[in-house]
């Protein structure tokens, strides 16, 4: 209290000094926050100006030219790619999309991209143990989640397993995440299958912006390791690079009875870029990486012996590696091409299941501008997965068969034109796509958008959008233990005529920009699915143990609604507030009275507060505060978190900082993996100190 209460006294005295005052940022295009500290707000200039000029020039100016100063709407004039595959800005987007910027990452004082993601509106995201997230939109949350897609630079990162994605693989170096995007409702016309409750697209700074070194290393009681390094340069005028290195160690969560999730995590890459100076040409981008690592899980598992629940701890091994390349071209001002290629491969080495996966995917993608006015983006692409498995523990997990391949070839077309007025504007398209498991798809969806003026932008979206089967929907056969007597198993099977889930959404919107220091966006959604995952009862075996034998089947239906707000608010030159606050409502029926509602593995209101504060002498203050509501059908009650960051930048080349970490509990617990009976760990109290140098 005495430290707030001295801030207090002192922000007006001070006010002059904060307005002078230029964080350190690498070259990026989101600019200088200087003015409104809201998300990324940037001072216009040109992108080809360097940081260095440009901190030059704002330093020179005094402050009546300060007051001057053309500073963009954050809001609205955040650069997204994500809602049409073209570039676009947030206020011109019909859709409810959300930003992370770089300055929001290091700010927040987050070491994962799973709690990165907790800045976003909606968003549900829970830890099961310190190793395993579970992150969804609108609803259907769990470590298996399956109705969101997620891409790195383009790239699905989604395992066709189970089609979600394994969250602790993603350990990326969040110094070179350029933003987040992240759209709240299905995306499938563009980005196809699994784009259903959402789409959360990484984009990695370029080369160009990360030259020179960069060298962070930190540690805590929780996150006991976390360092990383990378080195960019140029190997021509034109072409430059970087490479880069990271490793984590994080210490086990609590349990009262013990805990072994402890997780050690390693990755090596590199990035470079051709992008020829003269206007109009050609750009090239070829990135590679691997990663490998282990991960501590302790758990029950069945057997056929009494007490025929046997526990388990296990060290889970996982490596991948992956290249990319995509080539951008500018044929004219009215008419761009763009062709991308990638190949990854992941393995798994878990107790209860090994396998392999192998992905090639090739996209093209062109955009015209037809009669002045119709802006029409069409692709195809092609897709080609193999999966082979062994089984450890073939009563616990196997697949039949233990291979399989999927082809899926796909091809989008999407029109935007002005409707009536200049004002008004509509998205029509759709997706058509064939796969081996579900056949032919379709995914259409109509979005129009009304922005009366610069400050105001209402919008209105209707769309289809399909999760086809994973290789666990056609082949899995799992064997789920009752802990609670009489002992009794549960073992479903895949069916090869399991269909796809379908969903039908509709959506509004509107932003609002109130006054130059204050804006926010609401978004209401419906939806309505058809054809959910469940399983239907096909046997029972008289044991002991009995077994009850099911077949997973498209037997359930679903609908939800809600509501999401967003805002921020330039309080001082100094001082600026990010809050967002979400309701919704999901309501399952299936064959499963046990499974007939929903509603008690989603949070009922969330919301989330975050305060950045600018200080004298380059000193950074930053609270985050969120509240998540309680999960009653996994008896988690609900918590209010709060951490804390002082960040220093003495100079250029360093930054120094200190986190506090969920200070009002000593621990909490977020979730519970209902599927495999994994050892839930709660999230401790902990402070983690960073060190960041640039040259």
């Amino acid at each position: 209290m005495a430290v707030w209460l001295w801030l207090s006294d002192h922000i007006s005295i001070h006010s002059s000094v904060c307005s002078r005052l230029v964080p350190f940022q690498e070259n990026s295009n989101q600019g200088i926050g200087l003015i409104q500290r809201i998300a990324d707000s940037t001072v216009e200039y040109s992108p080809a100006e360097s940081t260095e000029s440009a901190d030059n020039e704002i330093l020179d100016l005094d402050l009546e030219s300060l007051g001057k100063t053309n500073v963009v709407v954050p809001a609205f004039d955040l650069e997204v790619t994500s809602v049409t595959k073209t570039q676009s800005t947030v206020g011109k987007s019909p859709a409810a999309i959300f930003v992370v910027t770089q300055e929001m990452i290091r700010r927040s004082g987050a070491n994962s991209i799973p709690d990165v993601l907790r800045l976003v509106p909606g968003l549900q995201v829970a830890r099961i143990d310190a190793n395993k997230w579970t992150v969804s939109a609108r609803g259907f949350n769990g470590r298996f989640a399956n109705k969101l897609l997620v891409l790195v630079d383009g790239r699905s990162v989604y395992t066709p397993l189970f089609s979600g994605v394994y969250w602790e693989t993603l350990d990326m170096i969040l110094q070179d995440v350029e933003r987040i995007e992240v759209i709240r409702g299905p995306g499938a016309t563009q980005w196809g299958a699994n784009a259903v409750n959402g789409v959360i697209n990484i984009i990695s700074k370029k080369s160009s912006e990360t030259q020179g070194m960069l060298v962070t290393a930190g540690g805590g009681d929780q996150d006991k390791s976390i360092n990383s390094f990378r080195y960019g340069g140029r190997l021509s005028d034109e072409t430059t690079y970087r490479i880069y290195g990271k490793h984590t160690e994080r210490n086990r969560g609590f349990n009262a009875a013990g805990s072994h999730d402890d997780w050690r995590f390693g990755r090596l890459g590199f990035q470079a870029d051709w992008e020829p100076s003269c206007e109009g040409d050609d750009r090239l981008t070829l990135q590679g990486e691997l990663y490998s690592g282990t991960a501590g899980e302790s758990g029950l598992f069945p057997t056929t012996a009494a007490p025929f629940i046997e526990p388990y701890v296990t060290d889970l091994e996982m490596s991948g590696a992956h290249i990319l390349s995509r080539w951008d071209r500018q044929i004219s001002d009215t008419e761009t091409t763009s062709l991308q290629f990638y190949y990854d491969r992941n393995s798994r080495n878990e107790i209860y299941l090994e396998f392999d996966v192998d992905v090639l995917d090739i996209e093209y993608q062109h955009q015209l501008l037809v009669a002045d006015c119709h802006n029409v983006t069409w692709g195809a692409g092609y897709r080609f997965t193999s999966f082979d498995s062994r089984a450890p523990n073939p009563l616990v997990l196997r697949f039949e068969p233990n291979s399989s391949t999927i082809n899926r070839v796909s091809a989008f077309i999407q029109d935007q034109f002005p409707l009536f007025t200049e004002e008004l504007s509509m998205i029509v398209g759709s997706k058509f796509s064939y796969n081996t498991f579900s056949g032919a798809e379709f995914q259409p969806s109509v979005r129009t958008i009304w922005s009366p003026d610069e400050y105001h932008a209402y919008w209105l979206a209707a769309s289809r959008a399909v999760r086809t089967p994973s290789i666990i929907d056609n082949d899995v056969v799992a064997r789920v233990p009752n802990q609670m007597p009489p002992p009794v198993h549960y073992e479903y099977s895949g069916s090869r005529r399991f269909d796809s889930e379908q969903l039908t959404a509709l959506e509004a919107g509107f932003r609002t920009q109130v006054t130059e220091n204050v804006s926010y966006d609401v978004t209401t959604f419906y939806n309505h699915y058809d054809s959910l995952r469940t399983a239907t009862l096909t046997g029972l075996s008289f044991g002991p143990p009995s077994t009850a034998f099911g077949e997973l089947t498209n037997g359930a239906d679903a609908e939800s609604y809600g509501i999401e707000i967003s805002g921020n608010w330039a309080a001082t030159e100094c001082l600026s507030l990010q809050g967002w606050y979400s309701f919704m409502r999901l309501q399952r029926q299936d064959y499963n009275p046990e499974l007939d509602d929903e509603e008690g593995f989603n949070p009922f209101n969330q919301a989330s507060l975050m305060t950045m504060w600018d200080l004298p002498n380059n000193f950074e203050f930053d609270v985050i505060g969120r509240y998540t509501d309680s999960l009653p059908a996994l008896d988690m009650d609900s918590y209010i978190s709060m951490d804390l960051r002082l960040g220093w930048r003495p100079n250029q080349c360093w930054e120094l900082s200190i986190i506090g970490q969920n200070l009002l509990q000593s621990h909490r617990q977020e979730f519970k993996d209902t599927i495999f009976s994994t050892t839930p760990t709660a999230v401790n109290r902990g402070v983690f100190a960073q060190a960041i140098f640039r040259h």
